[in-house]
């Protein structure tokens, strides 16, 4: 009986570690994708509610493409919690950014010059 109940404590902490491992890997470990801004990107500021507090900030949807040429939606919003943020402080049009993702979300983005996209992607988005 104590093997029996040994082996199955062992076989719950593999278990729990493996699910822990994986969450992480599709929660933190993200993958590059590059994105330009469209021309038409709406550079105002916007108000919503969460709960009791009223947001501001803006909410992007873009289309990425990664290093081996997969397209995916991928979903941004800047907003700041000082509530101090601008219209300065959006996204233009015509910027380029690395977005690293995960499965689950968007990890983080960074604006980047035109000459750091790699030409095969650059191409795709132009």
């Amino acid at each position: 009986m104590k093997k029996i109940m040994l082996g199955l404590g062992v076989l719950l902490v593999l278990l729990g570690g493996f699910l822990s491992m994986r969450y992480y890997q599709d929660t933190y470990k993200g993958q590059e994708y590059y994105v330009k801004v469209p021309t038409n990107v709406d550079t105002s500021l916007e108000k919503w509610k969460s709960g009791k507090y009223t947001i501001t900030g803006r909410r992007y949807e873009f289309v990425g493409i990664n290093k081996q040429g997969q397209e995916r939606t991928l979903n941004i919003t800047i907003t700041d919690d000082s509530k101090n943020i601008t219209e300065a402080d959006l996204l233009q049009a015509g910027q380029y950014l690395v977005i690293t993702a995960s499965k689950n979300r968007v990890i983080n983005y960074k604006v980047i010059n035109q000459n750091d996209v790699p030409a095969n992607i650059l191409n795709n988005l132009n």
